[in-house]
């Protein structure tokens, strides 16, 4: 068996080993046409799953330029936000609210009522007393 391999896209030739190219099922030797790097570089520039009928890849290269939630205001690592139902992309949110809206099903009747909830409990830290003790 060969021990270099050449990537079809830089044509750099690599050993080839699991280190330079990464695992592919439908290629005959197991190991993707494209190294590492290479795919590395595709995938952070191109990738856009679920969001490929959505999105543009420039719009998305311009979208990921955001630096803070756009709910909470943090900064951080933040992940593209989009409507399940309506397939667009909303924008930037850190995982904590990307998940919090997510796990009210994007529905804002749902967060509102957890508002208005918010609202009527937080004022009386002795709702709960009674049953701690």
């Amino acid at each position: 068996m060969l021990t270099t391999k050449t990537c079809s896209r830089c044509k750099t030739t690599k050993p080839r080993d699991l280190e330079n190219f990464p695992p592919h099922n439908k290629c005959k030797d197991g190991l993707d046409s494209w190294c590492r790097d290479c795919r590395r570089e595709y995938r952070n520039a191109n990738l856009r799953g679920n969001y490929r009928e959505m999105i543009s890849d420039d719009a998305l290269k311009e979208l990921r330029k955001q630096k803070n939630c756009s709910i909470c205001g943090k900064e951080g690592k933040l992940v593209v936000d989009h409507s399940h139902d309506k397939n667009v992309v909303r924008g930037m949110l850190c995982q904590t609210c990307n998940r919090g809206i997510g796990n009210f099903y994007d529905n804002t009747a749902y967060l509102e009522a957890a508002i208005r909830y918010l609202n009527e409990t937080n004022h009386d830290t002795k709702t709960w007393e009674h049953l701690v003790r």
